[in-house]
């Protein structure tokens, strides 16, 4: 991907979690003599494992210009010869075969990021041969809203009362504006939930929506919706990206961060409240991240009477000029 330069590649090879998890489903996976297709590449660090784990040929593809790192890790690694190096977007090159093992980490703070899910689909589709190992298996999609300690200033200054000026009308923009704070587990006020499943054996569609509830404790303060996602790269290696939980993954990969979808307006429940998030990732040509969010949040009362409900996109993330003027 190409908004990624060596310093983000470096983060997520000091990532324990996520290359300890990467390297035993690749050595679990790869038998002596396999292909390999690495899809993704960047500095080529999973080519050169799966040669050592006994690959016979790996091919390494990448649009980003750190593959000629790569080249060069290769050589000193007296690897050359057995790494085909393509620099371009996979969706866009033939291979001469087909492969075994398919490694890839095409990722952003979630794994619905630009053409992610497009490339690993097209993938699958024209070089993995039948029988062979995808890495990852899936990604599972969690949440769960968090209280007011993760609702930090940017969010907090659009207010009636800042510095004696009135900036309320900027609010309705910002809170339909992700981020990825620094969220920890004891931010979360509720158990997370799973609302989406990301099969790659199988998946063909860009977009993915869920459905998640909680039963909200009386006096909670709700602020916003957590999401991060969960890592099954093979059936005895993971790793999560958010906080862990009785379980998940034992491996905490913090490369990835957590994503922060603030809620219009604070949430305050009552005893026999219930909190309801549908969410919904679609892919959109020309957007940054390759995804427009919105996520629909509905506090209904123990009638089942809607208290509070916010509809939220963040295609509604900036103003729209107007000709002429306000």
């Amino acid at each position: 991907m190409g908004e990624y330069n060596l310093l983000h590649f470096g983060d997520m090879l000091a990532d324990k979690g996520r290359v300890g998890a990467y390297l035993q489903a690749l050595e679990s996976a790869i038998k002596p003599g396999s292909i390999v297709l690495d899809l993704g590449t960047g500095p080529g660090f999973f080519a050169l494992k799966a040669c050592d784990y006994g690959a016979a040929r790996v091919y390494a593809v990448d649009a980003n210009p750190s593959i000629e790192l790569a080249r060069e890790l290769a050589r000193v690694n007296g690897r050359l010869d057995q790494i085909e190096f393509l620099q371009a977007f996979s969706t866009e090159i033939d291979l001469p075969e087909q492969v075994d093992v398919i490694v890839s980490d095409l990722r952003g703070v979630t794994p619905l990021y630009q053409g992610h899910i497009e490339s690993i689909s097209d993938a699958r589709r024209r070089f993995l041969r039948p029988g062979g190992t995808l890495i990852p298996l899936r990604d599972e999609l969690w949440c769960a809203p968090v209280g007011p300690s993760a609702l930090g200033e940017p969010y907090t200054v659009w207010s009636d009362d800042f510095h004696g000026i009135d900036l309320a009308a900027g609010a309705k923009y910002v809170r339909n504006i992700t981020s990825a704070p620094s969220i920890g587990a004891d931010d979360l006020i509720a158990e997370p939930r799973l609302w989406s499943t990301l099969e790659y054996g199988t998946i063909s569609d860009t977009s993915t929506s869920g459905t998640a509830t909680w039963d909200a404790p009386a006096g909670v303060i709700a602020t916003g919706l957590c999401i991060w996602f969960e890592a099954i790269l093979s059936e005895d290696a993971d790793f999560t990206s958010g906080p862990s939980r009785p379980g998940g993954p034992e491996r905490i990969a913090e490369t990835y961060r957590r994503a922060y979808y603030p809620f219009l307006e604070d949430i305050r429940a009552d005893d026999g409240d219930r909190l309801t998030v549908d969410i919904e990732a679609r892919s959109v040509e020309g957007l940054s991240g390759g995804y427009g969010w919105r996520w629909t949040t509905t506090l209904f009362d123990e009638s089942g009477e809607a208290k509070q409900r916010f509809d939220q996109t963040t295609l509604l993330s900036m103003p729209i000029p107007r000709p002429g003027g306000p």
